[in-house]
């Protein structure tokens, strides 16, 4: 049986994969039914393909897709198709607590249906621990354009529809908050500062395994952008609210606050209250592939930055979704 769960938390293109291998080399352990590596992710993605596919189940019942623009109305997670889902997600997590003595995934989807997990792991008596991987949402939106050509301020969205709606039912539970630019800047001090949050011990085989993990695994070349906090505050792409919320997950990433604190509980309960106000519900009536209201857009020229990107987006933007374009729609990891 399992003496800890570990669930590894963030939006797409933030590192968690990173993330991930790097608690490999802690000991945790991912389970063999792994997704293989892609041309997004060519040094693996580190998900356990079981649990990407009840993520993608679970969104479809839901009448959504990952990068659906709209927050789930809190009476769907009663959905009879929800609930029975459950039932599959304990025996596959049960499966895997009764074979690892550390077990944990990861999928970035898990942060969109938390709510569904958060029952799961109810049901079967578990508290695991949460990592989240966070990345500024610039650089996010980017590698979204490189690799989807995603419209940014669709990107910047779906960053704050990720982060936002349910991170304080788990602040309890919310171990360590890490800074894809923090960890490629120091890889081994990150790992050492996760190891002291999850409690894990710092045998020989591990502190090898770390070496290893930053010098051979980590690469200079899986970071193509880094912006400063001016850029992040400032630009377009950025709505209020994912400035703040920004802001505060990247205080909780250099300990200047801890998850648990009554500070941080109040400022995020403050930015939660905010967000469920002004971010659209999705309804029953509204077909999944209806909810992307922003256009695909045009490659940049050789060496564009993403403030190009963000001025172009922000100036061809329709105002609502009859003006959308098709979405090419890849499987994304």
């Amino acid at each position: 049986m399992a003496e800890q769960v570990v669930v590894v938390i963030g939006m797409h293109r933030s590192g968690t994969s990173a993330g991930t291998r790097g608690l490999k080399a802690l000991g945790i352990e991912l389970g063999q039914s792994l997704v293989p590596p892609g041309e997004g992710n060519p040094r693996g993605f580190w998900e356990n393909s079981e649990i990407v596919s009840l993520n993608t189940r679970v969104l479809a019942a839901l009448g959504l897709t990952w990068d659906s623009l709209f927050l789930v109305p809190p009476s769907r997670w009663r959905d009879e198709a929800v609930q029975k889902l459950q039932a599959s997600a304990a025996a596959t997590v049960e499966k895997y607590v009764q074979s690892y003595r550390r077990w944990g995934f990861k999928d970035p989807r898990t942060l969109r249906v938390l709510p569904f997990w958060i029952e799961v792991f109810a049901h079967l008596a578990l508290t695991p621990a949460y990592v989240l991987v966070i990345r500024n949402p610039l650089s996010v939106a980017q590698s979204l354009f490189r690799r989807d050509r995603f419209d940014p301020l669709k990107s910047c969205r779906l960053w704050s529809l990720h982060l936002v709606p349910y991170l304080s039912r788990i602040q309890e539970r919310l171990r360590v908050v890490v800074d894809y630019d923090l960890l490629m800047g120091d890889p081994v001090q990150q790992l050492n500062r996760i190891a002291s949050r999850l409690g894990l011990p710092a045998t020989a085989q591990v502190r090898a395994e770390m070496e290893a993990y930053a010098g051979t695994f980590l690469s200079v070349h899986l970071r193509h952008s880094l912006y400063s906090e001016d850029q992040i505050q400032n630009d377009p792409c950025l709505d209020d609210l994912g400035r703040t919320a920004w802001r505060l997950l990247l205080q909780l990433a250099r300990d200047q606050v801890v998850p648990g604190s009554e500070e941080f509980r109040q400022s995020w309960a403050a930015l939660e209250a905010r967000f469920w106000l002004e971010y659209p519900l999705a309804s029953n009536e509204t077909p999944p592939l209806a909810h992307q209201p922003f256009r695909q857009q045009s490659a940049p020229p050789a060496g564009g930055a993403l403030p190009y990107l963000a001025g172009r987006a922000l100036a061809g933007m329709p105002r609502d979704a009859t003006g959308a374009g098709v979405i090419q729609r890849r499987k994304i990891r």
